[in-house]
């Protein structure tokens, strides 16, 4: 009797152990499950932004919503050359051939720029977008603007986040240099006048 009785204690006692081992397995396979599943919906989103930012720079119709600006002119000696900026301020948009400018006036920035708090309309020529060869790369593209607001040559580099620089360079070799991101014209919460 007592051998049936060891017996049956160490069956007990193995099915336990072998019921845990199992439950410890499926809370692993749930964990790796949860982290395949969220690692392809950043790998989606990311497709999607990219997507979105290479129709944005075809199509020619954006607002580069800016974070930060650096005026070659002006020494910024405690800022690392860049100052933070107002992005309801400071924006570029662009729509087909079309471009509105508007950067806040600032201590900072130069005489040498003709810019106020009035958006500043123009049309472009020239636009040349060089799409990246492998998907980690950025878009560079250039345009000059016409001369309404001064003739400038305007160089940008986009990555497929939408994370932008942007130089505008004029006649005297002076740029005007602004970060930020990109977004659709559709989804900014700013709203530029094309004239």
């Amino acid at each position: 009797m007592k051998k049936i009785i060891l017996l049956c204690c160490i069956s007990l006692a193995v099915l336990t152990g072998y019921s845990q081992n199992n439950s410890q397995s499926d809370a692993t396979l749930n964990k790796k499950s949860v982290k395949q599943q969220k690692a392809e919906m950043k790998e989606a989103d990311e497709k999607a932004t990219a997507k979105m930012v290479q129709t944005m720079l075809t199509n020619r119709q954006f607002i580069l919503e800016v974070e930060s600006m650096n005026d070659q002119a002006t020494n910024f000696l405690n800022t690392g050359g860049w100052i933070s900026v107002s992005q309801m301020g400071n924006y570029i948009a662009v729509n087909s051939d079309k471009i509105v400018l508007q950067f806040e006036s600032n201590e900072n920035q130069t005489s040498n720029w003709p810019f106020g708090k009035v958006p500043n309309n123009d049309t472009f020529s020239k636009y040349v977008i060089n799409k990246p060869q492998k998907s980690g790369d950025s878009y560079n593209i250039s345009f000059r603007t016409n001369g309404k607001i001064g003739p400038y040559d305007i160089t940008m580099n986009t990555s497929s986040t939408g994370k932008t620089e942007l130089k505008m360079k004029n006649n005297m070799g002076l740029s005007l240099n602004f970060r930020g991101i990109l977004v659709p014209l559709t989804q900014s919460k700013i709203s530029p006048v094309f004239i």
